[in-house]
């Protein structure tokens, strides 16, 4: 109805689960701005207008999920829904005691320079005990309506890897970790109407996480343990204006903003501990920002969206590191929407864009199972680049949808692998640029005899370089693959009462570059199927079969005594886990 979600936590698959499809009256898709719409600098929204009339759901939704190894889980969910008008009521709690999706079983094989070959079996666990409940409000006011949220979670993660010799020699390892999260999230949001014909919208967001996780390999006599314990919040506040006058549309206001993670990290080999830079630090933010956007819509098919923020910030640490940087950024934007004809659309934007920081580079971190320690880095700063984006779309067949899309950006500073202390960790490594290209299409199949079935498809290709810092020869950027695509099929059958189809990810490889390794993260295909069966509006039992087509992920690594410039070669690590197949039944019950 025109407003955003006031969460970050919640999901827009949870928040979408929500909504019963009887009460939405239509779904506007919003494509290169409208005035008196929160675009918030994306070039599509879409804005799903629900009934006026009073409603009120009850809804129940179980399910049991059997996997490959012959474990089993469940899920249940409750929810409480009662809508007039602008008000709303809402109450929802779920729980679930799942097996991770990278469960599976695998191999893994070693070669050492100049010896002989290991090969060892992999069985890998994980277990996930989740809860959450939610609730929120929203009431009309004389001008306006207010809305308020709240959202409590908690996730368990408990795992092991295990690695057996199968030939060649070598011992085995035990690998087990254990992550335990709790988080609280309250939000809000006032919209009114001023006297003078200005929408202004108030919003305010808390959250706070708790985490506590450990870490233990066993391989021969050698036993290595890590252990985090972390307390993170974000605290936001933002005012939005905004006034339409004939083909104008003036938006301005402002978002303040505080950051924290106090966390503290521990490593040990056989007991005795191993000093990690920047182990046990608090890092804080605090961020201010303007803003302003002035939007014309004074011909037909043309538009132009022309803004710009200004951010002042300082990222400051304390503990083993102690720094303090401050920033200040000024981020231009302007969009250019053109239809030239009916159902065709150019959009043109150029943006001044700055990365968002993980606080959790910021400090240590480990992966024992592969012997990876990564250090903290206090001197990180977030990216900035330049992006022009291109889009054509073309729209047919009322339901049919075929685009391109074009970017590229140049980067001032590259946030990838360095060496801080003798240790891995991200950090700036000079000026990079970045390639974009991807075509996606939605063809509805009627006419081809099948009413109701439609073909999604989208296929891209990525190209980037920046200047290795351990080599210095040019190299594309980490963790981006070269080539990607996925499509889906889905079919609604006459009546309404059946619905299949399934969705097809194609195997796509990407490259790490650590200071010491050469790391190639290659995807197999993977597919997912689903049937679904509606008695009437009010019953759903849907099936799914997850991992239908099992390729699982390889990991290969090259691994060199020291930098890769100019170490040894000492050994090539292959290991390939193939994750369970997963049959999931779902039951919905809206009373």
């Amino acid at each position: 109805n025109g407003a955003r979600p006031t969460t970050k936590t919640d999901s827009l698959q949870d928040v979408l689960r929500r909504l019963r499809p009887a009460n939405i009256v239509r779904i506007e898709l919003i494509r290169g701005g409208a005035g008196g719409v929160e675009m918030q600098g994306h070039p599509v929204v879409a804005n799903i207008v629900l009934q006026a009339q009073a409603q009120t759901d009850r809804v129940v939704e179980v399910g049991a999920r059997a996997y490959g190894d012959g474990s089993v889980g469940g899920i249940a969910g409750l929810q409480w829904t009662r809508r007039l008008g602008l008000s709303e009521t809402e109450v929802s709690a779920q729980a679930a005691r799942e097996t991770g999706r990278g469960a599976g079983e695998g191999e893994r094989t070693i070669q050492p320079v100049g010896g002989a070959l290991q090969a060892f079996a992999i069985d890998q666990t994980e277990k996930v005990t989740s809860g959450s409940l939610r609730a929120a409000v929203q009431r009309p006011t004389a001008t306006g309506k207010y809305r308020v949220n709240a959202l409590v979670s908690s996730e368990r993660s408990q795992g092991a890897t295990r690695t057996n010799p199968v030939s060649g020699g070598g011992s085995g390892q035990v690998t087990e970790n254990d992550e335990d999260e709790r988080s609280l999230e309250l939000g809000g949001r006032l919209d009114r109407r001023l006297a003078s014909g200005i929408d202004l919208a108030l919003t305010g967001l808390q959250t706070l996480s708790k985490e506590e996780e450990t870490e233990a390999t066993r391989q021969g006599g050698d036993l290595e343990t890590f252990g985090e314990s972390s307390l993170a919040g974000e605290s936001i506040v933002r005012a939005v204006g905004r006034l339409k006058r004939d083909a104008w549309t003036f938006e301005a206001g402002g978002e303040a903003a505080y950051n924290f993670l106090d966390s503290d990290t521990r490593y040990a080999e056989n007991g005795v501990d191993i000093p990690l830079p920047s182990a046990s630090v608090k890092v804080e933010e605090k961020r201010a920002e303007v803003f302003g956007t002035v939007t014309w819509q004074g011909r037909p098919g043309l538009s132009v969206d022309a803004g710009g923020r200004l951010e002042v910030s300082e990222i400051s640490q304390s503990g083993d590191a102690s720094t303090a940087t401050s920033f200040f950024f000024a981020k231009p934007r302007v969009l250019v929407t053109w239809s030239p004809a009916e159902g065709r659309q150019w959009r043109v934007r150029l943006e001044r864009e700055v990365g968002q920081l993980d606080f959790g580079d910021f400090v240590s971190s480990a992966q024992l199972d592969l012997g990876q320690i990564n250090a903290g880095n206090p001197d990180l700063q977030p990216s900035r680049a330049w992006v022009l984006e291109t889009v054509y779309e073309r729209r047919f067949w009322t339901r049919g949808v075929f685009s391109v899309t074009a970017l590229a950006s140049r980067i001032d500073n590259v946030n990838d692998q360095l060496s801080v202390g003798g240790f891995n960790a991200l950090g700036d490594i000079g000026v990079g640029d970045r390639q974009r290209l991807v075509a996606a299409l939605s063809l509805p199949l009627d006419k081809f005899g099948l009413p109701g079935a439609r073909l999604d498809g989208k296929m891209g290709w990525a190209a980037s370089q920046v200047t290795d810092p351990a080599t210095g020869q040019t190299r594309r950027l980490s963790s981006e693959a070269g080539r990607f695509c996925d499509m889906a099929f889905i079919y609604d059958m006459p009546g309404g009462r059946w619905s299949w189809g399934g969705e097809y990810e194609c195997a796509q490889t990407e490259f790490q570059f650590r200071t010491d390794q050469l790391v190639r993260v290659k995807s197999a295909a993977e597919a997912d199927v689903f049937v679904e069966w509606k008695a009437g509006d009010r019953l759903a039992v849907r099936l799914d079969v997850y991992n239908a087509l099992i390729g699982g992920e390889t990991l290969a690594r090259d691994i060199y005594r020291g930098s890769r410039d100019a170490g040894a070669l000492t050994r090539n690590d292959v290991r390939t886990i193939q994750p369970y197949r997963v049959v999931a039944l779902q039951l919905r019950r809206t009373f």
